[in-house]
């Protein structure tokens, strides 16, 4: 969409042709995939591939001074593409796209997320009771919050 006449984004189009950026993109790895876990074995994670570039901003999110007041709720990321992470929300006004979980302050500012993986978002070694997929994850997301 960037090299696209109606939605050129003209600081990224100018200086990189689409031939190139796809070629980055084709070989851009931010995990070894020899190590990854197959659908079904202990500890396989759908996020595997970019686990370490998640971690790394949720980590710079978690660093930001939190507001007082915060709200948990649901992003649905827009996404048409193929992808077993792909949700199907018809209440939403962008029906299709990657489910996140948010807490955010009042400014809208993001300061702690979670990508819904279906029964991978469940955590083995969570130390919470289990109160459900969506449960846990409000635990998880207020957990850096409390009180030292």
């Amino acid at each position: 969409m960037h090299w696209e006449a109606a939605t050129r984004y003209p600081q990224i189009a100018d200086k990189t042709g689409r031939q190139r950026f796809d070629n980055i993109k084709l070989f851009l790895h931010f995990n070894d995939n020899s190590k990854a876990k197959k659908p079904g074995e202990q500890g396989f994670n759908k996020l595997y591939k970019i686990r370490p570039v998640l971690g790394h901003i949720r980590s710079k999110f978690l660093e930001v001074t939190p507001e007082e007041h915060h709200s948990i709720d649901e992003q649905l990321i827009p996404f048409k593409g193929r992808s077993n992470l792909r949700q199907y929300l018809p209440k939403k006004p962008t029906k299709w796209g990657i489910k996140v979980f948010t807490r955010a302050g009042v400014s809208g500012f993001v300061h702690d997320f979670e990508v819904y993986q279906e029964k991978g978002t469940l955590v083995e070694d969570d130390i919470e009771p289990d109160l459900g997929v969506g449960g846990n994850i409000v635990l998880r997301l207020i957990r850096p919050c409390q009180k030292k």
